[in-house]
């Protein structure tokens, strides 16, 4: 039987376009992925240079951004040069599969056996109720190869633009393109591509074009036959180009609206952590910033606020309760700065603009200095940044998001450490230091991973970590001890075996992944030591229990032993509230290390303590230890060491963070019913 059919097919998806129809993603067969994108990787390397400076959709860092900046400049600066937009219809599916076979063997034979076998057959593209339709024509949207065969058939006809006299912009993204130059010059190229484009199969969609001109340029400028005329106001790739009021419209019915939906989705999810974890991914930053970095701020600033406070709103809604300003300040500022990573798209618009703009400059070589309202936007980025000597010409990574969001993200900490007491300094410092602290706010939140937590043990996990106030004041049901009102006492209590299940739980997580480590974990063997009587100040025999030993180290064995400590507590809230981990630190060395590193060591055992905080923060011998299962973790799963401890910080942090919880809610509980 003939396998090329089902080897090169693909599982298709019908995604809805904005304008009606229907856009087709063939999702194909796992081996053919990964043989095409080693022959996508191959040709852009050899042929990479037929696409420089015209074609962005291919082999082009930040390619979206880079066209939209160009044209935007371009229409600004050269205020009697119109625009032609131009829009084939259904060019991937309809591109000439000779013709792909043809710029294949001529540019890059290498890969020209895997391309025949993939195109010169039909093959089968199946729909969601096993029916299948032949692909017979055209280049698959989702095949990895896909965008760089089309871009390579279309180059001919886009390099032969460039030689039309007249003509000054001819940048594409794909089958998205814009030129620009005198009248004359967009009519003939426009021709050529009508000319040119049915021999490979495309065809103008003249409906879907667009021709733009400027206000001020005689009316009688008209464009090619049959294709739109529009003034001052349009947009290339989802981005506006034009005045503030179109701008900002364009930008609410394309982007604020979609939030909108996405947020009002969201909330009908029984889940609040998988509610959090959509607006955090999908929904909040990554809309806002991504038609940040391709507006101007002043054109967009009212929809970005407005953005923010819808993602506001739908955070209030699903955690079930109203964070103060100082509470909600932390919620957006980064994880690795103890925030919850729901940041201010309103805040982080002028820095996302900024380097944006400096980096397609440096790429293009073009002076951004001439990019709209570069200036004002830079006057902005200083104030925000507080780097007055900032400029274009200070270096790209100096420029770059990552950098000047993560300087905003470390003034909002310092502002916020700041205006919050001492307690909540503590509490900051201790959610701030990533890894453990932060990773249940970034896993995955599946069962089917360890990392999902109940809705009310979240609900109350976002309260924990914000300082809110989750007790009510009172004698603990549990014990004789007081309550207070942000968790202190819940969470340090032994009442109903809590602090035991919190360690027993968090124990039980790492042997797992010892185990997957083939390190040969034993849980709490007998260890025969000598204790200290305090009220006698005499030693004595003992047996201890240490809560892991490894035995498989590839040195002596580990003495794993774990424990829970508060940074609230009375002994180390003033030093948790000016070092990061202290508590951590403090209760590693002088409880932990301190008496029986030396016993463990006369047995040729090395002790290793690990040390966690309430919020999170592990002691440094901790870390080192997680490290160092996470790289036989990674060896023996053929996974990255980054993902292998990705994989135990989040499992860890949300096990602490769940029994966390659970302790306050128990509590709680038990007070209602007295």
């Amino acid at each position: 039987m003939d396998t090329q059919p089902f080897l090169v097919g693909a599982s298709l998806t019908a995604i809805p376009k904005k304008g009606g129809g229907v856009r087709r993603i063939a999702c194909g067969e796992t081996i053919r992925r990964l043989v095409s994108k080693l022959a996508a990787r191959h040709a852009c390397e050899v042929v990479g240079h037929i696409f420089a400076g015209t074609q962005f959709g291919v082999d082009a860092t930040m390619g979206a951004e880079r066209v939209i900046h160009r044209c935007r400049t371009f229409f600004n600066d050269q205020n009697q040069s119109p625009v032609l937009k131009i829009d084939f219809s259904n060019a991937f599916n309809n591109i000439s599969r000779e013709t792909v076979l043809e710029v294949v063997a001529t540019h890059v034979p290498a890969i020209l056996p895997w391309v025949s076998f993939t195109l010169v057959q039909a093959s089968r593209l199946t729909l969601a109720d096993s029916s299948y339709i032949l692909s017979q024509q055209g280049v698959q949207q989702g095949d990895p190869l896909g965008s760089v065969l089309f871009a390579l058939a279309i180059s001919p006809m886009v390099r032969r633009i460039n030689d039309i006299p007249g003509i000054k912009l001819n940048l594409w993204y794909l089958d998205d393109g814009a030129i620009g130059g005198q009248t004359e010059s967009l009519s003939k190229a426009f021709e050529l591509l009508k000319s040119d484009g049915p021999t490979m199969g495309l065809f103008v969609n003249e409906k879907k074009c667009e021709f733009i001109r400027h206000s001020n340029s005689p009316q009688t400028i008209e464009g090619p036959s049959g294709v739109p005329v529009i003034t001052d106001n349009w947009s290339m790739l989802g981005a506006p180009i034009g005045d503030v009021q179109f701008s900002s419209a364009f930008v609410d019915k394309a982007v604020l609206q979609k939030v909108r939906d996405l947020a009002d989705k969201c909330l009908r999810l029984e889940d609040p952590q998988v509610c959090f974890s959509l607006l955090r991914k999908c929904i909040a930053y990554s809309h806002g910033v991504s038609v940040a970095r391709a507006c101007s701020p002043r054109f967009i600033d009212s929809v970005l606020r407005e953005m923010d406070l819808v993602v506001r709103r739908t955070f209030e809604t699903f955690v079930g309760f109203t964070p103060t300003e100082l509470q909600w300040r932390q919620v957006t500022m980064s994880t690795a700065k103890g925030g919850m990573g729901l940041r201010s798209s309103h805040v982080h618009g002028p820095v996302s603009y900024f380097s944006s703009v400096v980096a397609c400059s440096k790429l293009d070589n073009w002076d951004p200095r001439v990019a709209q309202d570069f200036h004002d936007v830079l006057s902005c980025v200083r104030q925000l940044s507080r780097q007055p000597q900032l400029s274009e010409d200070t270096s790209a990574s100096a420029c770059s998001q990552r950098t000047l969001s993560g300087v905003i993200d470390e003034l909002q900490f310092e502002d916020l450490l700041k205006d919050s007491s001492e307690v909540h300094c503590a509490r900051l410092r201790s959610c701030s230091t990533g890894g453990v602290a932060s990773a249940w706010l970034t896993a995955v939140p599946s069962p089917h991973n360890g990392c999902a937590i109940q809705p009310a043990c979240f609900k109350t996990a976002v309260q924990l970590y914000l300082g809110a106030n989750v007790c009510t004041a009172g004698p603990c049901p549990l014990c004789p001890n007081p309550m207070d009102s942000l968790g202190y006492h819940a969470n340090t209590c032994k009442g109903n075996y809590s602090l035991s299940r919190r360690h027993d739980a968090l124990r039980d997580v790492f042997q797992a992944f010892c185990s997957m480590g083939h390190l040969a974990p034993k849980k709490e063997p007998v260890i025969p030591t000598q204790q200290l009587d305090r009220d006698t100040m005499t030693y004595y025999e003992a047996n201890t229990r240490s809560d892991i030993l490894l035995l498989c180290t590839g040195s002596s064995p580990f003495a794993v032993d774990f424990a829970v400590t508060s940074p609230l507590q009375p002994s180390f809230v003033s030093g948790a509230a000016k070092v990061a981990g202290f508590a951590a630190e403090r209760y590693s060395l002088k409880v932990k290390e301190d008496k029986y590193d030396a016993q463990f060591k006369a047995l040729g055992l090395v002790f290793k303590p690990i040390v966690f905080e309430t919020f999170g923060t592990v002691c440094s011998k901790g870390r080192e230890l997680i490290n160092f299962v996470a790289r036989h973790v990674a060896n023996s799963r053929s996974i990255s060491m980054s993902t292998a401890v990705q994989r135990i910080n989040g499992q860890l942090s949300c096990c602490l963070m769940r029994f966390n919880a659970l302790s306050v809610l128990e509590r709680m509980q038990r007070m209602e019913c007295v």
